[in-house]
C-alpha cells in the first residue's frame, strides 16, 4: 500500500504507455489530505477487463474480475465502499467525505488490458464534500458542488441554492454526472431529479441522459434541486452551481441563417428551438454562424443532445464547420458529442432533420 500526501499527483496500474497490466495484481494507494481538505479523484484513462460470469449456472450473474475499488476512508472493512469499477467506462469524479481516500487495484489470472491513469488533488472542505441524502440543505455561497457517491436506496432530499437577496444575481445549475436509468413515462416511479424556482417546476429528468444546464429566470430567485427515489436505482449524483450577475443570453433558436457576433470571452446558447423533453420537428434546417473577434477562437460545448440514431448520421444530424470550411464534426444519436474548438475566429453549426 502506497501513501500519497502531495497536494496533487498521478498514479497508474504500473503498465507502460503502450503495455498492459499484469495478472494477479493486488495493490493500493491511500491518499491523505491535510486537515480541512478532502480528496478529489479523476480517472483520465480507464480500460480493464469487463464483468465476467461469477457462476456458470447463472449466466446473468456477473462480477468484476479485474477491478478498481474505492473506499471513502482508509479502512477497507470499516469505511464505506464508494464503488467497484471495471470495463472501459471511465468512473465518475469521486470526492471523499474525510481527509482519506483509498484505491485498491486487483486483477485475476485471465488476459490483461491497458489499465488506468488516475489524478488526485486536495479540495477545500465545504460544498464539495459528498453527502448522504438527508432532508433539505441550504447553500448561499457564490459557487459550490453537491456530490452523492454511494447507493441511496429509497430516499428523498433537496438542496436550496439561495443568492443574496440584495445582489440581483442569478443561479446557474450544471449537472456533471449521474447514474439514473430509464424510468417510467413522466418520471412517475423509480428515481428522478427535478429543479424548481419557488413552486414552479423548471426541469425534471428520469432517464440516463444528463439534463441541460439551467439558470434561474429572475434575479435573486433561489433554485431547488430535488431528488426522489422509490428504489435503490441511483449510485452517484453530482451537480455544481454558481451565482451570475446576468442570465446567459437566450438560446438562439432555429433559423436558416442566424448570425451571432460574440464579444471577447463572451458566451451564448444555440438550440433547435423545442422545449426540453419535446421532440423536434421533421424537415428542419438550421444554421448558426458564430463569429468571435480577430485573434479569438470559438469553443462549442454540448449541454444536451438527443437526435435520431441512423447509419452514418445520414438523416438527422448536427455538422460543425470552421470558418475556412473545414468539417470538424458530424454527430447524431444520444451520446453527448465532444467539445469543438474552431481553427479560425468563425464556427458554423448546422442542424438538419429528415422527413
Amino acid at each position: 500500500m502506497q501513501t500519497l500526501t502531495e497536494d496533487n499527483g498521478t498514479f497508474t496500474d504500473g503498465s507502460s504507455l503502450y503495455g498492459s497490466y499484469s495478472s494477479n495484481v493486488n495493490c493500493g494507494w491511500v491518499i491523505v489530505a491535510p486537515l480541512g481538505k478532502f480528496v478529489e479523484l479523476t480517472f483520465e484513462q480507464f480500460e480493464l477487463q469487463g464483468p465476467v460470469r461469477s457462476d456458470m449456472r447463472s449466466p446473468q450473474q456477473k462480477r468484476c474480475g479485474d477491478a478498481v475499488s474505492i473506499v471513502d476512508g482508509s479502512n477497507r472493512t470499516v469505511d464505506a465502499l464508494v464503488g467497484q469499477y471495471c470495463g472501459s467506462e471511465i468512473p465518475p469524479v469521486i470526492r471523499s467525505s474525510s481527509q482519506n481516500l483509498t484505491v485498491f487495484f486487483t486483477t485475476g489470472p485471465l488476459g490483461t488490458y491497458p489499465g488506468f491513469t488516475a489524478r488526485y488533488r486536495f479540495v477545500d472542505v465545504g460544498s464539495a464534500a459528498p453527502l448522504r441524502c438527508a432532508g433539505n440543505t441550504t447553500y448561499d455561497s457564490v459557487e459550490g458542488e453537491v456530490s452523492l457517491m454511494s447507493g441511496l436506496g429509497a430516499a428523498a432530499c433537496s438542496w436550496n441554492i439561495i443568492p443574496p437577496t440584495s445582489s440581483n444575481q442569478f443561479v446557474r445549475i450544471e449537472f456533471l454526472t449521474h447514474s439514473l436509468t430509464p424510468s417510467q413515462p413522466e418520471c412517475s416511479v423509480d428515481a428522478f431529479i427535478a429543479v424548481y424556482q419557488g413552486t414552479t417546476l423548471l426541469q425534471r429528468s428520469c432517464d440516463e441522459f444528463l439534463p441541460p444546464a439551467i439558470t434561474s429566470t429572475s434575479a435573486g430567485a433561489a433554485l431547488t434541486v430535488s431528488f426522489s427515489s422509490e428504489v435503490a436505482s441511483l449510485k452517484y449524483f453530482h451537480f455544481k452551481w454558481t451565482f451570475m450577475n446576468s442570465m446567459l443570453p437566450p438560446a438562439s433558436a432555429c433559423s436558416s441563417n442566424a448570425v451571432i457576433t460574440a464579444a471577447a470571452n463572451g458566451t451564448g446558447v444555440i438550440a433547435d428551438g423545442t422545449p426540453y423533453g419535446v421532440a423536434y420537428n421533421r424537415n428542419m434546417l438550421c444554421r448558426w454562424t458564430i463569429t468571435a473577434p480577430v485573434g479569438y477562437l470559438v469553443r462549442l460545448d454540448y449541454e444536451y443532445f438527443s437526435l435520431e440514431s441512423n447509419s452514418r448520421c445520414a438523416s438527422d444530424n448536427v455538422t460543425v464547420f470552421s470558418g475556412d470550411g473545414t468539417l470538424l464534426q458530424t454527430a447524431c444519436g444520444t451520446t453527448l458529442p465532444a467539445r469543438i474548438l474552431s481553427t479560425t475566429n468563425m464556427l458554423v453549426v448546422v442542424f438538419s432533420s429528415g422527413r
